[in-house]
This record gives structure tokens, C-alpha cells and sequence, in this order.
């Protein structure tokens, strides 16, 4: 398949965009028009249980379990019942899923041609380069049996993000002369069998439309990238439901990608123990707290085992962070995602200052803390009752893919 080849030429799709991580699971309905903001006409959210000590194959049922859930309610209440007016199953022509942590494997390459002569720049010579390196991939150096199951999975995304002729970044590579291309490829890839179920699911209830997947990390890295075009340095923190994901970008060009385990559930079941009470009760305190209308007592006892649960999270990111900077430095701008009921704390953890020099011996970190009106210049929440920020982020990001294959 050539990279930059589409064969799509029509102007307006009604789609299923399904948000798979490791909390929730989230359902839309979005259409997408080439020259319009695409439209979120409805979505719904499933939390996926969470339990003590969760093996990944519980896990992995859970999250199944919540994907079917959600998308029944989504063709229940949004087309069964005709609360979307003009638009039916039937209308529904594609089915994307977005998978975030730990669905996917993804990696970044950089790839070198260079010769001593001018040579011409043509999409053959970089499908090529791409071709090559995708049948160099080998998975000895993945740590374990799961990475590489996945790796060996089906391949999902094959992106350039950048190209540099002789040095310089430029959008326009081809017809143009240089001696040394240096291309940028990300590739994700989803393991056999997390992909077939996930399908199978779909299939119960959208027979015979076309299904994609694509990775949270890409997604959440360009979008970031052109909300804030003049950051060419940063680091992105998502904090998902088991894990926090942490994307490295250098030069526009998302260079690492890694994860710690310990994310918002992570935490409720801390302050949960903390507290002697089950987490539904450590949630509901940690909303409470956040929103300052916990009792005086109550918020004092509290904020002892949230600083214990921050201290395990910032030591356990600055293990991994302390890692990474043994080959890249890490910029000091820092972008951060998360649901919203936990995103300020988690934002005032990474802003205290003995987090910057624990990490780099700097005096801290300059947090945006990102939030769906970031993007409502960007993507219209038009019959969602709640915007839901990660569907935003992946409506935004099929939307380029979907203006790309249609001009």
C-alpha cells in the first residue's frame, strides 16, 4: 500500500468514532465535512471496571465488556430512538477506533538516504525508504511476551511526520533537489487478537462498514502540535485511567513515547486505602477536595493521602523521565491530559517546584493544562450533552486524515 495514496473522493461521511483506553470507553457520532469543522452530533462515555490488582487479561475483558456497552447505548439512544435528526444506521458508513494505553504499541524512526550527488525527491523514493524500514522492524529489543505480541500484531498507522532536506524541515519534499533526506516515521501497531475482538464487538452491532484503528498517540500529538504551532519543544502528559502516558516531542517530531503504571484509578484506589473506604467513596472525596467544598476536616484528612499518592506518581515519572534524559534532554513546556475531575491535581503536582528538580535539577515546569475549550475553535460539540475532551481530540485528528483523502 503506498503511503501517500487515497482513493476516497466523497465530500461528507457519517461516522463512528469509537475512544478505547484504559478508564473509559467513549462512543460518537461525528460527521466529517472537508471544508467544515467536524461535528460531534452525539457521544457517551463507559467506565471500565477496575478492580484490586488487575491482570491484564481481567483487563482486557473489562474493557471489552465497556465497549459493548457503549456502543448499544450509542445505537440505542442516538439511532434507534431517531434523536439525530436526518441521520440513521444506515447513514453510518465507517467505524474509527482510537486506542490509547495499553491497546497499541507505537514507535518512532528516523530514516537516513543521503548520497554525494543531488539526487531528485519523489514519493516512490520515500514510500520506498518507508517500505524498507518495515521489513528491518524486528521486536528483539521489546522487554515483554506483550509488546511484542503487539508488535507483531497487525500494523494500524504508518505516518511520515516530518521530512528535512538537507537539514530543513519543509512540507513540500518532492520535485525538489538534496543530497541527505532524513524522514520521520511513526508506526503503531495493535496485537491479533485485541484487534479481532475489538471488530468482533463492532460487528454485532455495524455488519459490513469499514473499520479502522489508529493510536491516542498520534492523535493527541498532532493535535497538540497545531493547537500551539509556535512549541516546537514539549512534553505531553496523558493520564488515563491505569497508566500516564508520556510523549516526548523534540523539532516537532514525537521522538519517545513511554508510560508509567499509575493513573487516575491508580490513585483512587491509593486515597482509597489511605482512607479505609471502597473507590467510589475515594472519588467522590478526591471531586469534593478538587472543588473545595469538602468539609475543613475532611479536606485535611484527605490531603495527607492525596500528597503520599503525588509523591508515588512523581517519583514514578521521574524514574522514567530520569531514564529518557540519558540519551534527549526533555523541554520544559509541558502539556497535560486528563479527565477533568483529577487534571488540576495532577497539573499542581508536575507545577511543584521539587518536581523540576527531582526530574532535571531545574525549578520546575511551565503546565497547560488541557481542557475542551482548547478546542472549540476546532471541532463543534453540536448535540453532545456533555463535550467530552478526548473525543474532541480524536474528532479534530480523523478530521485531517478525512481532508487529506478527499482532496
Amino acid at each position: 500500500m503506498a503511503l501517500f495514496s487515497f482513493a476516497s473522493t466523497q465530500k461528507r461521511e457519517v461516522a463512528v468514532v469509537l475512544d478505547i483506553g484504559s478508564g473509559s470507553v467513549g462512543a460518537s457520532i461525528v460527521v466529517f465535512e472537508k471544508r467544515e469543522q467536524p461535528r460531534i452530533l452525539y457521544s457517551t462515555r463507559e467506565d471500565i471496571a477496575h478492580y484490586e490488582r488487575p491482570g491484564f487479561k481481567r483487563f482486557f475483558r473489562a474493557m471489552l465488556n465497556s465497549l459493548e456497552i457503549a456502543t448499544t447505548r450509542l445505537h440505542r439512544e442516538a439511532l434507534e430512538k431517531n434523536t439525530l435528526a436526518g441521520i440513521h444506521a444506515k447513514n453510518i458508513e465507517h467505524v474509527y477506533c482510537v486506542l490509547a494505553s495499553p491497546w497499541y504499541t507505537a514507535t518512532t524512526k528516523i530514516l537516513l538516504y543521503e548520497k554525494r550527488a543531488p539526487f531528485m525527491v519523489t514519493p516512490a523514493l520515500i514510500n520506498n525508504l518507508v517500505e524498507g524500514s518495515m521489513h528491518a522492524s524486528t521486536t528483539e529489543d521489546l522487554p515483554d511476551k506483550r509488546q511484542a505480541e503487539l508488535a507483531m500484531g497487525k500494523n494500524i498507522e504508518r505516518k511520515v511526520i516530518q521530512i528535512l532536506l538537507n537539514g530543513y524541515e519543509t512540507s513540500k519534499p518532492y520535485l525538489q533537489k538534496a543530497s541527505r533526506i532524513e524522514v520521520a516515521l511513526f508506526t503503531a501497531n495493535v496485537g491479533q487478537e485485541i484487534g479481532s475482538r475489538i471488530q468482533s464487538i463492532i460487528r454485532k452491532t455495524w455488519v459490513n462498514r469499514k473499520i479502522s484503528f489508529h493510536s491516542f498517540a498520534l492523535a493527541s500529538f498532532m493535535v497538540t502540535r497545531d493547537l500551539f504551532p509556535k512549541e516546537n519543544d514539549f512534553v505531553l502528559l496523558d493520564v488515563t485511567g491505569e497508566v500516564t502516558d508520556i510523549f516526548i516531542v523534540k523539532n516537532g517530531v514525537l521522538i519517545q513515547s513511554c508510560s508509567i503504571p499509575y493513573g487516575k484509578n491508580t490513585l483512587v484506589r491509593d486515597i482509597a486505602r489511605s482512607m479505609h473506604s471502597i473507590p467510589a467513596e475515594s472519588l467522590s472525596m478526591v471531586r469534593e477536595y478538587t472543588t473545595e467544598s469538602s468539609a475543613k476536616e475532611a479536606q485535611s484528612n484527605i490531603e495527607k493521602a492525596l500528597g503520599e499518592a503525588g509523591n508515588k506518581w512523581v517519583s514514578l515519572l521521574s524514574a522514567i523521565i530520569s531514564y529518557v534524559i540519558e540519551t534527549e534532554s526533555i523541554p520544559r513546556t509541558v502539556y497535560l491530559m486528563s479527565d477533568p475531575d483529577v487534571g488540576a491535581l495532577f497539573s499542581k503536582w508536575v507545577n511543584q517546584e521539587n518536581v523540576g528538580r527531582r526530574m532535571l535539577g531545574k525549578q520546575g515546569y511551565e503546565v497547560t493544562y488541557l481542557t475542551e475549550k482548547m478546542l472549540l475553535e476546532h471541532v463543534q460539540f453540536a448535540g453532545a450533552k456533555e463535550r467530552d475532551f478526548f473525543i474532541g481530540i480524536d474528532a479534530i485528528f480523523l478530521h485531517v486524515l478525512y481532508a487529506l483523502s478527499n482532496t
